[in-house]
């Protein structure tokens, strides 16, 4: 698990567009425009295929090393173990979750965790927001299906039956259509982009398909998708932000102290709606502190303990590195923040090997602004002076 948070960048997040990083660039953009992923999907395996592993024998380890590796192992249990604790003494907290079980695409569910002991969930937002969402996503769950077979011959016809099946789901949903808590102009919208798709849908089934036909499926939708976003973005800026300040006036003058965790994975990780929520409300001293966007975190608990550790770095850091010197500054600092603790020291290592070198001086695209968190493990036991990368792939302990 890895500290995420942005207490350090606030005048760097202030001056990004909308909070996107480098994500809105024209030179990222043209690139990103410019590559073809489409070999990726052409011909997919009908069935998974199994992975050859290639892999050297581990060497044996040497006495000492076997010492250094019981010394390891319990310095990370020790912490794994104060990391969980802290996580369950942090109050007021709220963990701002998308992947509730049973409760995805619902704009959202809203922990509050109280110090005396309360878990309140708050779901706020209308149910029409599911729906706005749900249709949305149509040209998505399509495309899903035969993308991988835009390239081949209609001779295979695998991607039948899964079509099939979706064009039944979007069937009865027209079919009960007037049922919903729509309103009449939102009905007849919604009305259009089912009977478009059924009848692609028909049309694919009976003549095939094609890259070409499905862009022009697509088009035809695309502006009621556009209304759509709107209004689902408003309807979940409204709700919970009217239920937050419900929050604010029960908590009263512990809000300030208020801490958020909002869990998101890596392509939805910035600009989301349920940050600059919280961004617009939250104390303006605390917030680039207390706001922590973290990636991979995978449940409610896994938050807790990701928070736990970021809090407990913070005070650590500044016991054992203290702030006498610029070199042990940064080190607090880097185990305060996202920044590794090493990072400085691999870049001018970098710099004395290659010093034409411009490539190392250069943040990643994916490094995006430094706001985020990247969490997997239940107590959060990693080394806690060697952060892995975003991703969650992990990183070697020095």
């Amino acid at each position: 698990m890895l500290n995420r948070d942005n207490s350090h960048v606030k005048s760097e997040a202030s001056s990004s567009t909308s909070g996107q990083g480098p994500y809105t660039d024209p030179a990222y953009l043209d690139q990103l425009f410019r590559e073809d992923y489409s070999k990726y999907v052409d011909n997919l395996p009908q069935e998974d295929l199994e992975q050859q592993v290639v892999a050297s024998q581990l060497p044996e380890l040497q006495p000492f090393q076997r010492l250094a590796r019981s010394l390891n192992g319990r310095i990370r249990d020790n912490y794994a173990q104060i990391v969980y604790k802290v996580g369950r003494n942090i109050f007021p907290l709220i963990v701002a979750i998308e992947n509730e079980q049973d409760n995805t695409g619902i704009g959202g569910t809203y922990v509050l965790f109280t110090a005396d002991g309360k878990a309140e969930y708050i779901r706020p937002v209308e149910v029409t927001y599911e729906y706005y969402k749900t249709v949305s996503h149509m040209p998505l769950g399509i495309f899903s299906i035969i993308s991988p077979y835009f390239n081949q011959s209609n001779e295979k016809q695998s991607w039948k039956e899964p079509l099939n099946g979706l064009l039944l789901d979007i069937s009865n949903i027209l079919t009960n259509l007037s049922s919903s808590e729509l309103d009449v102009a939102s009905m007849e919208r919604i009305k259009q982009m089912l009977e478009i798709t059924i009848s692609y849908i028909n049309d694919c089934l009976t003549t095939g398909i094609s890259q070409e036909k499905f862009q022009s499926y697509s088009q035809q939708v695309m502006g009621a998708i556009e209304v759509n976003v709107k209004a689902a973005a408003s309807m979940q800026v409204v709700a919970v932000k009217t239920a937050l300040q419900v929050v604010k006036e029960k908590l009263g003058e512990a809000w300030p102290e208020l801490f958020v965790v909002v869990p998101t994975i890596w392509p939805v990780s910035q600009n989301s709606p349920r940050e600059q929520i919280f961004r617009s409300i939250m104390d303006p001293k605390t917030v680039n502190t207390h706001l922590i966007v973290a990636e991979g975190v995978r449940s409610i608990e896994e938050a807790r303990t990701l928070i736990g550790r970021i809090v407990y770095d913070r005070y650590a850091a500044r016991s054992i590195f203290g702030i006498k010197t610029e070199k042990r500054r940064q080190f607090a600092a880097a185990l305060s923040t996202p920044v590794d603790l090493m990072g400085q020291d691999a870049k001018d290592k970098l710099r004395s090997l290659d010093p034409a070198a411009t490539s190392s001086e250069k943040r990643s695209c994916v490094s995006g602004n430094g706001m985020f968190a990247t969490g997997s493990s239940q107590y959060g036991g990693e080394c806690p002076f060697r952060h892995p990368p975003r991703n969650g792939s992990g990183g070697a302990s020095p």
